[in-house]
């Protein structure tokens, strides 16, 4: 990546930082063949570090070759392995495609399974046609993040901070639906259900077999730990054509998880 997407990189980059609120602790992280950080430690928002990061990055984004994800993707999650009393937030972008990715998504799925409920997020960026958008989409899924790709370089920086923004306002996390004891078979696309952000709607697909019940139990956490539950009336809608609004997002989930799993039947149902 070099030139006018790089540019914008940075500027969303720095637009994102300067969103960042007091109380919030930050890290940057390069990576191509070799990886650099701007610092060795989370560094504490404030004025002194947003503009240092700034001109870190304007000395540190160079165009580079080669692009080895697992390694940033450890440092990450080590500097964020302290972080007891928040939810951590990975943010991943990428222009390149690497080898390993089947082993990068079983790894990432241990490590975040690892550390329970309080794992980091991982949200995925991807830049351009060359990197492998199902391998990112497949990685936020397993990271409980949000996935999004920019294909034009004027699109860039307006997706990214859409991006940013809809995965750093989580307002409730580790959601589950009790729907299942009163069902032969109940099925979610993703890998798991996404946290409930303040930007945008949570859309669930999948399957069920059995008569759907009246209300149904959701459970989450609040940004506090705080469990809250809240039951929720069930509303069969027959006049809006529902399998056609979530079929882009259900084949694109289908799709990655195919391509993860070089399973056959879902190939087939894709």
């Amino acid at each position: 990546m070099k030139g006018k997407p790089l540019e914008n990189v940075k500027n969303a980059v720095s637009t994102a930082l300067s969103e960042l609120v007091q109380g919030d602790y930050f890290n940057i992280i390069t990576f191509n063949e070799e990886l650099h950080s701007f610092s060795s430690c989370l560094e504490k928002v404030n004025e002194k570090a947003i503009a240092s990061a700034n001109d870190w990055m304007n000395a540190n984004f160079v165009a580079e070759g080669g692009t080895d994800i697992m390694h940033p993707l450890n440092e990450a999650m080590a500097l964020l392995s302290s972080a007891h009393d928040a939810l951590p937030q990975i943010f991943l972008m990428t222009d390149g495609s690497v080898d390993d990715e089947h082993d990068i998504c079983q790894t990432v799925k241990n490590e975040l399974l690892s550390r329970g409920s309080k794992s980091p997020r991982i949200s995925t960026f991807g830049l351009g046609l060359y990197c492998n958008h199902y391998f990112l989409r497949m990685v936020a899924s397993i990271g409980k993040g949000h996935f999004d790709a920019a294909l034009e370089t004027g699109s860039i920086e307006s997706r990214i901070l859409k991006w940013f923004r809809k995965a750093s306002n989580t307002i409730v996390a580790n959601i589950s639906i009790d729907a299942t004891g009163h069902l032969n078979d109940f099925e979610v696309d993703s890998e798991y259900i996404p946290d409930i952000s303040t930007q945008c709607p949570l859309c669930i697909s999948g399957k069920y077999q059995g008569k759907f019940p009246e209300t149904v139990v959701a459970t989450g956490y609040l940004a506090d730990m705080t469990e809250i539950s809240i039951e929720l009336k069930v509303q069969h809608i027959t006049d809006m054509p529902l399998d056609n609004i979530f079929a882009a997002q259900q084949i694109a989930l289908l799709t990655a998880k195919a391509w993860l799993s070089a399973d056959k039947q879902l190939e087939r149902k894709v």
